[in-house]
């Protein structure tokens, strides 16, 4: 009886220590998510001096389009498709 008593704690723990995994795949997600919504707020939408002329506008567009190839990348593989940003 005290070896069943072993398996089933040695179950729970295999459990937990699984799901806590998972969990801490997802939040490793989120948190390269945020520091990717972070980077686009600060280099992309606060960029200072905002771009004037043609030549700005086309490097501020240059970085968005790496930006987004970045972020859609590992979302479009995780969703089986990869449709960009825009």
């Amino acid at each position: 009886m005290a070896w069943a008593r072993l398996v089933l704690v040695g179950l729970a723990l295999i459990a937990f220590f699984l799901g806590f995994n998972l969990w801490s795949q997802k939040q490793r997600a989120i948190d390269d998510l945020a520091e990717d919504l972070s980077w686009a707020i600060t280099h992309l939408l606060n960029r200072n001096p905002r771009p004037s002329t043609a030549a700005e506008v086309a490097k501020w567009e240059e970085d968005f389009t790496k930006w987004c190839d970045r972020v859609s990348l590992p979302q479009g593989v995780a969703l089986g498709r990869n449709k960009g940003c825009r």
